[in-house]
């Protein structure tokens, strides 16, 4: 009797076994496939990443590439810096509004000397260096919560 209780409880004891290993090999492959998963939105997340650096890249690298055009045109003189004058109350152009044509006879422009030019160009080079790379990183957190979200 006691051989038949034994074989009754190996029995039982088989069975369970089988449960649970069916039910581990079930959750091993709902975790392998959220494991791809987070696989494939990282990787995408990289890939999105790469492709955003290379376009902030190339966009600072044209705008800086601009800049040091016009700084050489200010150097050598093919081009000169000129700011407008402007009244700061009301922010118009001071001089005669009116007029169809702009000239350095109607007292809205102060003409800038070749260094101070290429100081100005120097400053506006740092800025737009800031700027891309303040572009670059809000559309950098604007796709990793997207990312994260899904």
């Amino acid at each position: 009797m006691w051989w038949i209780e034994g074989m009754r409880w190996d029995a039982d004891v088989a069975h369970l076994q089988l449960q649970h290993s069916a039910e581990i090999a079930q959750i091993n492959q709902e975790k392998i496939a959220e494991i791809n998963a987070a696989n494939a939105r990282v990787n995408a997340s990289q890939q999105a990443a790469a492709a955003l650096d290379t376009q902030y890249t190339k966009e600072l690298a044209d705008a800086l590439a601009k800049n040091e055009s016009l700084k050489s045109d200010v150097a050598t003189g093919a081009q000169r810096m000129r700011i407008a004058v402007t009244k700061l109350a009301n922010c118009h152009p001071s001089g005669n509004d009116h007029s169809s044509t702009r000239g350095l006879g109607d007292a809205t422009e102060v003409e800038l000397t070749a260094e101070t030019g290429r100081n100005i160009l120097d400053i506006r080079a740092g800025i737009i260096s800031d700027q891309a790379k303040v572009d670059y990183l809000q559309h950098y957190v604007s796709d990793v919560v997207k990312q994260c979200k899904k």
